[in-house]
């Protein structure tokens, strides 16, 4: 069954410039020179106008609503590669991409938990012992 919530938003992106998907996020309403020569720069890769929509709505969910170029321009590069043409390419490989994501992240906590259940058993570790391999496992794999 269609998400309509989804299939709204790829509506959206379909029909609206990249132009005017930044001018949306932006709370005076501008685009500032650096993301015009960014979008430029991904349109002149042969990215369709959805699928940069989509790629730009996906970088700025990820990262707090701040626009990395670098983080882009790697996107936009991978999806050329994949040859994406439409918005629901491009939203159907963001959300599987993200859903791979979150299952890493609770893989590795599994992981870590279960470490921590191995050490926490053991006896000859006392509890501050115990707390430094905790911070330091959890620093390591994150």
């Amino acid at each position: 069954m269609p998400d309509p919530d989804k299939e709204k938003l790829i509506k959206h992106l379909s029909n609206i410039s990249p132009e005017q998907l930044l001018r949306e996020f932006s709370s005076n309403n501008i685009v500032s020179k650096q993301e015009l020569s960014m979008i430029k720069n991904i349109q002149n890769l042969g990215l369709s106008d959805p699928v940069i929509n989509v790629l730009l709505h996906y970088v700025l969910f990820q990262n707090n609503f701040k626009l990395s170029e670098i983080v882009v321009k790697r996107f936009a590069k991978h999806w050329k590669r994949l040859e994406f043409t439409t918005a629901r390419q491009a939203m159907d490989h963001a959300i599987k991409e993200q859903q791979q994501i979150k299952k890493r992240n609770k893989d590795r906590l599994s992981s870590n938990l279960e470490s921590i259940k191995v050490l926490a058993n053991n006896s000859n570790i006392s509890d501050e012992q115990l707390g430094k391999i905790v911070r330091s496992i959890m620093l390591i794999r994150s």
